[in-house]
C-alpha cells in the first residue's frame, strides 16, 4: 500500500499537470491502475525504481504484445520520467 501511495503522489504532482490536463477520467482512471499493478509487483518508492525494475515488469508474463509493452511503457514513462 505504501507504495501505491508513493505513486499516487507521484501521479499529483504539480509537474504533470500540464500532461494530465484534458485527459478524460477513464485514461486517469487507466493510468492509475497501470501505476496501481506496477507498483504492487515493483514493490520499490519511485525513487528507487531501476531500469532493470521496469523491464522485469514488462517482461514478467513473457507473451505480452508489443503494442501492450509500448503501452504500459509510455504510462511508466509519464511518471516516473517527469
Amino acid at each position: 500500500m505504501r507504495y501505491i501511495l508513493t505513486l499516487r503522489i507521484k501521479y499529483n504532482c504539480s509537474h504533470l499537470g500540464k500532461k494530465l490536463e484534458g485527459l478524460s477520467s477513464i485514461t486517469l482512471d487507466n493510468y492509475l491502475m497501470e501505476l496501481s499493478m506496477f507498483a504492487d509487483i515493483v514493490k520499490k518508492k519511485a525513487e528507487d525504481i531501476a531500469t532493470a525494475d521496469v523491464r522485469m515488469y514488462l517482461n514478467q508474463d513473457g507473451i505480452l504484445k508489443m503494442s501492450t509493452i509500448r503501452k504500459k511503457l509510455s504510462v511508466l514513462k509519464i511518471f516516473l520520467v517527469g
